[in-house]
């Protein structure tokens, strides 16, 4: 007898995320370091650490830091976009699209009950939603948001703001060509 249960096979008509939903299971993408400020104050800091380019989209993965009691209480050690603890993301693309990390966590307006619009991809960019975010006792956090979409041209800004520790709207340009000529250097793994 095993110690662990194996758990029954998947049910093959079970739902899979559509590619543009989180970065490719079955790619290495290649690593872009960053360890750039995008945001600091006296209590606060935003550090973009690194950009992973896969060949569908990136991941940019955060810093965020701060200062003893700095984010107040944080009931249960869930935020959520409401709050002003929240750490708002955006991309903004050189043809002026965009998309922030609290895109989706807005009402539903749409009555359409069409499973289809969700299979779907979005109106690129779009961010993967972390939502709600979690932040435990320590003074940081590392967040990583999944952006589904290689910029066709230009280069891609990425807007940091975080009420609840005076970090403003702050914009920070990231070189859009190394991010295209990293995802074509992704490979797939099978």
């Amino acid at each position: 007898m095993s110690y662990f249960e194996v758990p029954p096979e998947p049910d093959p008509g079970e739902w899979r995320p559509p590619e543009w939903f989180a970065a490719p299971h079955d790619e290495l993408g290649v690593e872009i370091v960053v360890d750039e400020p995008v945001a600091r104050t006296e209590t606060a800091a935003i550090t973009l650490r690194s950009i992973v380019a896969y060949s569908n989209g990136f991941e940019l993965s955060l810093l965020g830091e701060w200062a003893k009691d700095g984010l107040g209480p944080i009931e249960d050690h869930v935020v959520h976009p409401h709050s002003e603890q929240f750490l708002r993301i955006a991309v903004e693309y050189a043809d002026g699209r965009r998309a922030t990390n609290m895109d989706y966590a807005l009402p539903d307006d749409s009555d359409s009950d069409d499973d289809e619009s969700d299979e779907a991809p979005p109106d690129a960019p779009y961010i993967g939603q972390q939502h709600p975010q979690f932040f435990n006792r320590t003074t940081h956090r590392e967040l990583t948001y999944w952006v589904w979409s290689i910029p066709a041209g230009g280069d891609v800004t990425l807007i940091c703001e975080w009420p609840a520790v005076t970090i403003p709207v702050t914009r920070m340009s990231i070189d859009g060509d190394t991010i295209r000529e990293a995802s074509t250097r992704s490979r797939k793994l099978w």
